[in-house]
């Protein structure tokens, strides 16, 4: 993968039908969009590199580390822009719980829409 690029999305299958559903950030909170944004992209690096999907999908302990990482850096953002005061309380409350929300859909799937260094999904 090449470096960060805000004109990308990265949270989100990229290309999939399903980016039209899922939004890029917390309803009525776009100034997380870079905080989660960023996030997916280096969940997507953590994913790279892998050869093949299967030996990605058996080693669980590899995908468990990255997806841990995915939340620990959504969280992150969430704190900071409390702390900046860009958000307050309950915006960051909101946040939390999507980010919890897109943890958890990661850790069900996120894999299936992995590309391998072949460039084939994962499904």
């Amino acid at each position: 993968m090449g470096p960060y690029d805000p004109q990308l999305r990265y949270f989100g299958p990229d290309g999939s039908v399903l980016c039209k559903l899922i939004p890029t950030h917390p309803p009525d909170i776009p100034q997380l969009e870079d905080v989660f944004n960023r996030s997916a992209y280096h969940h997507d690096v953590g994913y790279a590199g892998t050869k093949t999907w299967w030996n990605f999908w058996f080693n669980q302990r590899s995908r468990h580390k990255v997806d841990v990482a995915f939340l620990d850096n959504m969280l992150a953002g969430i704190d900071q822009y409390l702390f900046e005061d860009k958000i307050n309380r309950e915006e960051a409350d909101e946040a939390i719980d999507f980010a919890y929300i897109a943890y958890n859909v990661v850790r069900a799937s996120g894999w299936v829409f992995y590309k391998t260094d072949e460039g084939e999904y994962g499904y």
